[in-house]
C-alpha cells in the first residue's frame, strides 16, 4: 500500500498524517518518512493542503530523506489547491510614526534587506528615487573603498548608520557587475563616501550608483527603512489601512535546502511539485566575483536560492512557483548531477532565476580536474522566468558557471537585468594571474581546458527576449571563458537592446576565449542599440555559425567577429545562414582579420533592403573600418568566400 501523508494548516504533528488527521508541518512528514524509505517499492507522497505556511527556519533535507530503489519522495500540492511556503513573517503591531509612515518593532528576528506588501516587492528608501547618480571622481589612495559624489546629488546632511551603496564599479562605461556596500563614513564637507568593504574594482568617475537605507530618504509609498540597532521597521504603505495589508519581512535566504553530507553521501530522489515558494532575504553586503585576481567564482556567502541543492542527484523541482527570492530562485551548488528543474514559474528574483555553479578552476579538495567536475548532467527545461537581477545587476534568467553536459531547453526568459542565459568559466590570461598550478599540474596553453567545466552543454529551443534592461555588453545568450563543445541550437532571440544610451546589446555572444562552440538553427531579430551592438558577436577559435536566420536588426553589422590581441580568431565556419540586412552597414564585420581566420564561409543567403552589400574589416580600431564591396569580398582567399 502506497505511503501517503497530508500536511494542512489546521493539522497537528501528533496526528496520524492522514487526510482526516493531517500533520501541521513538512518537517514532521519528513521525519516520519525517514523510518519508511529504506527499501521503497513505490513513491512516497506528501500532499500539502491549501494555505499560506509562514516558516521561520529553512526546511532541510539530507541523505536520510532520499528516495530509494529509484523511487521518489514527492512533496506535492493537493490537486486543485494552492500551497504557499513563505520564508518570512507578517509584520504586525504597526503604529503611526510621522505623516504616512508607520513603524513596528521587530527586534533582531529579521534582517529586513527586502520587504513585501501583498506579495509585491518594496523598495529600501533611496536616492535618487529612480535611476542613478554618477560618481564625480575616485577617492585618492583608497579608490576601491570610497568615492566623491557631486554636490547637487545628496543632501547636506543625512543619517547613514544603516545606509548602503548599490554601484556598478569600474570605469563609467563598464556596467558589467554590481555590488552592494555598507557605508562606513560620509564626509559631508569633502563629499566623500567611505565603504566598509573594498570592491575588486576602482570606483571611478562616471560609475552609476544609488544610496539606500536612510530614514531621511523615506518619502514615498512602497519604501521602507530598518533601524537595526533599535529593531524598528519603518514603512510607507502603498495601501491603507496598513493593518489590512500583508506586509512580510523575509526570515531566511533559503526556504528549502536539499543537501547531502558529502558527494559520497548525496541526497537523492526528492521531488517538489506544484508548490509556491516565496519571500527570501538579500544581504546588506554583496561583492562580485573577482575575475582578475581570483577565479570568477561566486563567493560562498552569496550562494543562496529559495530552493538550494548541493550534494544532490536525481532530484526534481517541477511545476512550482518561485517568487520574490533575494538571491537566486533555484541554485544547484557544487556537486549536483542529473537533477531536473522543469515547468516552474520563476519571478521577482534578486540574482539568477536558475543558477548552476560548480567549483572554480583548481578549487576544492580534489586530486585532479576530473574529480572536481561535479556540477553536470542536469536538465533545466520549460521554465517561465521573469524579472531577474532585481538586486544584483549582472543577474541572468539562467546561469551556468563551471557546469557541464546540461540541457537548457524550452525556457521562456525575459526581463533579466543583464543576461537571458549565461555560461561562464575563466579565461586563460586570468588563470595565469592565479596560482599557475592546478591539482599539481602547471598551467599551459595545452591543458587549461582541462580545468574549464562549462562544456558540452546544449542550449536549445529557448525563447529569450527583452533582457539587458540595466546593463550593457551582454544579451540574450552569452558565454565567457567556457570549455569546449557547447551548442546553441534552435533558440528564438529577439528585442535585445541595452537600457543604457551607449550600451551594447548582443543577441548571441561568444565572448572572450569561447571556442569550439556551435551556433545553429537560431532566429535572431530586432537586436539594436549602440555602435557595436550585434545580432551575434563571436570571438575565439573553431566556432561554427550555421543555418541561422538574422533579420530586422538595427545594428551596424549582422555578425561581428572580434579578435583580441591575446586571443586570435581562428578556423571560423560561416555557412547556410540567412541574412536579411535591414539597417546594417555590413553583412560581416571582422576585427584584426588574418588570412587563416576563416575555415569556411559559403552557402549563405543574403538580402539587403538597401541594395548595398559589403563587408567591414579593421586591423586597427583607431584607423577605422575598411569597407570591402561584396564583389571584392568574393575575390578574397582565392575566391573561396561565399562562392555559392
Amino acid at each position: 500500500m502506497q505511503q501517503i501523508f497530508y500536511v494542512a494548516q489546521e493539522g497537528n504533528d501528533l496526528n496520524a498524517g492522514t487526510f482526516e488527521a493531517p500533520l501541521a508541518t513538512i518537517e514532521e512528514a519528513r521525519n516520519r518518512i525517514r523510518t519508511l524509505n529504506k527499501n521503497m517499492s513505490e513513491d512516497i507522497l506528501v500532499y500539502i493542503r491549501e494555505g499560506r505556511y509562514f516558516i521561520d527556519r529553512t526546511l532541510c533535507f539530507d541523505e536520510r530523506d532520499s528516495g530509494t530503489n529509484g523511487y521518489k519522495i514527492r512533496y506535492i500540492n493537493y490537486p486543485g489547491e494552492e500551497a504557499y511556503i513563505i520564508g518570512g513573517t507578517p509584520i504586525c503591531g504597526w503604529e503611526s510614526y510621522s505623516g504616512s509612515i508607520f513603524r513596528a518593532y521587530v527586534g533582531q528576528k529579521a534582517e529586513a534587506n527586502w520587504l513585501f506588501e501583498n506579495g509585491e516587492p518594496c523598495v529600501m528608501a533611496r536616492l535618487p528615487k529612480k535611476g542613478y547618480y554618477t560618481v564625480e571622481q575616485k577617492a585618492e589612495n583608497f579608490e576601491k573603498k570610497g568615492f566623491k559624489y557631486k554636490p547637487q546629488d545628496l543632501p547636506e546632511k543625512f543619517s547613514y548608520k544603516d545606509a548602503r551603496i548599490f554601484i556598478w564599479p569600474g570605469e563609467a562605461e563598464w556596467n558589467w557587475f554590481t555590488e552592494t556596500k555598507t557605508i562606513n563614513h560620509v564626509n559631508f564637507e569633502e563629499r566623500l563616501i567611505t565603504l566598509n568593504v573594498d570592491s575588486p574594482c576602482i570606483l571611478d568617475k562616471g560609475a552609476r550608483y544609488f544610496i539606500q537605507g536612510s530614514i531621511d530618504f523615506l518619502t514615498e509609498p512602497g519604501e521602507f527603512y530598518f533601524d537595526r540597532e533599535a529593531g524598528y521597521l519603518y514603512y510607507y504603505p502603498r495601501s491603507l489601512p496598513i493593518f489590512q495589508q500583508e506586509i512580510v519581512a523575509p526570515m531566511m535566504k533559503r526556504i528549502v535546502e536539499i543537501k547531502g553530507t558529502s558527494p559520497e553521501k548525496p541526497v537523492k530522489d526528492i521531488c517538489f511539485d506544484g508548490i509556491t515558494f516565496c519571500c527570501t532575504d538579500f544581504s546588506s553586503e554583496y561583492t562580485m566575483p573577482a575575475i582578475e585576481i581570483e577565479d570568477n567564482d561566486e563567493r560562498d556567502e552569496f550562494r543562496h536560492g529559495a530552493i538550494y541543492l548541493e550534494n544532490a542527484c536525481f532530484c526534481e523541482i517541477k511545476n512550482c512557483r518561485i517568487l520574490n527570492s533575494g538571491f537566486s530562485g533555484i541554485i544547484l551548488n557544487r556537486y549536483a548531477q542529473e537533477n531536473i528543474v522543469s515547468g516552474n514559474i520563476i519571478r521577482g528574483i534578486g540574482y539568477n532565476g536558475v543558477y548552476l555553479t560548480g567549483w572554480g578552476p583548481g578549487k576544492g579538495n580534489f586530486n585532479s580536474a576530473c574529480e572536481a567536475y561535479v556540477n553536470r548532467c542536469n536538465i533545466i527545461s520549460n521554465n517561465f522566468i521573469r524579472d531577474c537581477g532585481m538586486l544584483i545587476g549582472h543577474g541572468s534568467g539562467i546561469q551556468l558557471y563551471q557546469s557541464g553536459e546540461n540541457k537548457v531547453a524550452n525556457n521562456d526568459i525575459s526581463r533579466a537585468s543583464r543576461y537571458g542565459i549565461s555560461l561562464k568559466g575563466l579565461i586563460y590570461k586570468h588563470m595565469l594571474n592565479g596560482p599557475g598550478v592546478y591539482f599539481g599540474k602547471k598551467l599551459n596553453e595545452d591543458n587549461y581546458y582541462d580545468f574549464l567545466y562549462t562544456k558540452k552543454n546544449l542550449i536549445t529551443n529557448n525563447h529569450v527576449y527583452n533582457v539587458l534592461y540595466d546593463s550593457q555588453d551582454g544579451g540574450a545568450i552569452e558565454m565567457w571563458g567556457t570549455g569546449k563543445d557547447n551548442t546553441i541550437d534552435g533558440n528564438m532571440v529577439h528585442d535585445i537592446r541595452s537600457g543604457l544610451e551607449k550600451g551594447a546589446a548582443i543577441g548571441i555572444y561568444l565572448d572572450d576565449e569561447v571556442s569550439y562552440t556551435k551556433i545553429c538553427n537560431n532566429i535572431i531579430c530586432r537586436v539594436g542599440g549602440a555602435s557595436w551592438s550585434s545580432p551575434a558577436l563571436i570571438k575565439g577559435r573553431h566556432n561554427i555559425l550555421e543555418n541561422n536566420i538574422f533579420a530586422y536588426n538595427d545594428t551596424q553589422h549582422a555578425v561581428f567577429f572580434q579578435e583580441l590581441p591575446d586571443s586570435e580568431l581562428e578556423s571560423l565556419t560561416i555557412k547556410n545562414n540567412i541574412f536579411l540586412i535591414d539597417k546594417e552597414k555590413y553583412i560581416y564585420k571582422f576585427q584584426m582579420l588574418k588570412g587563416t581566420t576563416i575555415k569556411a564561409c559559403d552557402s549563405n543567403i543574403v538580402f539587403s533592403c538597401s541594395g548595398k552589400y559589403c563587408v567591414g574589416i579593421y586591423y586597427d580600431g583607431n584607423a577605422g573600418d575598411e569597407e570591402i564591396p561584396w564583389e571584392d569580398w568574393l575575390k578574397l582567399n582565392d575566391a573561396g568566400y561565399d562562392k555559392n
